[in-house]
């Protein structure tokens, strides 16, 4: 329903499950809403505003809130998700957002403080270890060359991380590393011309 962009309707089952005790994922209609037009966001938005009033303290319904927000209200966005984190300080996905709205606000160092805790807390969280990485990579390439390598780590062999891997190592110039990872990306298969075009080949 919600990709059809019937959003109340979609937002109505899902509420239903909630009853019924179920995982519920109100923010994935809310991120369905944003490819839909204005109208569905807004009927949508009704509809979470009502169900916050009874059940204030629901950090789905705060993170969905927030989603259809960064549409329109940034801080207020930001707000909303700063809300559903005091909740459930331990949710990933609520410090991954506003992680991200910081970066939109251009607020940089708050979202690299933010996700520095994160990934202290949260080590094999792939999601939001790749985020402070590509991160760092604007302001500290070493650290950013030890997240990609925690991450490689986790996931061996996986092509994007060989490639970022190849690149953070020519640009700090360490050249024999750097062909070491395109050659590897090179026998896997995958991105193929771009590790080509580096090694010069």
């Amino acid at each position: 329903l919600a990709r059809q962009g019937d959003m109340a309707r979609a937002f109505e089952y899902m509420a239903q499950v909630q009853k019924l005790g179920g995982n519920t994922a109100f923010t994935s209609i809310a991120a369905e809403s944003l490819r839909h037009s204005n109208a569905e966001r807004a009927e949508l938005m009704k509809a979470i505003d009502r169900s916050l009033l009874q059940r204030p303290d629901d950090a789905d319904l705060l993170l969905s809130k927030s989603i259809i927000l960064q549409k329109t209200d940034k801080a207020a966005a930001l707000e909303t998700v700063r809300k559903a984190r005091s909740l459930e300080p331990d949710n990933t996905q609520a410090l991954i957002m506003e992680a991200t709205l910081l970066l939109q606000m251009e607020r940089s160092e708050e979202a690299l403080s933010l996700l520095e805790q994160g990934v202290a807390e949260n080590p094999r969280h792939r999601r939001l270890r790749l985020l402070y990485a590509r991160l760092l990579t604007q302001t500290d390439l070493m650290g950013a060359k030890a997240e990609f390598e925690a991450l490689l780590e986790m996931a061996p062999g996986d092509p994007d991380l060989l490639y970022s891997l190849g690149i953070i190592n020519r640009e700090i110039k360490d050249y024999d590393e750097a062909t070491r990872l395109f050659e590897q990306l090179i026998d896997s298969g995958a991105r193929q011309s771009e590790a080509h075009y580096y090694l010069g080949i």
